[in-house]
């Protein structure tokens, strides 16, 4: 894995490990596309709605892709995590979008199905 694409990875896993109160490399105009039947809604909706949320606990990862094109980055994957809210294991399939403006990576969209 690249230098760059290991450290968007590390942001990425870090948003699943601290919530989302304590994300700052997304932008509070990010797109946000939760399962159905949450709306599409932007980042710092999210922020606003979740002042308590908890963020998830043994989380694992799988299935990792990664595709840069210029100062655009995607990256997919799997995650398996614990959450409070629900009984059994949270599955989702997951993708980001990644620019870099200014030399910082900044996360634009992120998305995430129920599996």
């Amino acid at each position: 894995m690249q230098a760059g694409l290991y450290e968007i990875w590390k942001m990425e896993r870090r948003a699943w490990e601290v919530g989302p109160q304590n994300v700052p490399h997304v932008d509070a105009d990010a797109i946000v596309i939760s399962p159905d039947p949450m709306p599409i809604q932007t980042f710092a909706t999210i922020q606003a709605n979740s002042e308590r949320a908890e963020p998830f606990t043994d989380i694992e990862f799988e299935d990792r892709h990664f595709v840069q094109r210029g100062n655009t980055v995607v990256i997919a994957y799997t995650a398996s995590a614990k959450h409070r809210r629900y009984r059994r294991r949270y599955r989702a399939r997951c993708t980001s979008t990644f620019v870099q403006d200014g030399g910082e990576w900044r996360c634009i969209a992120h998305s995430h199905a129920r599996v």
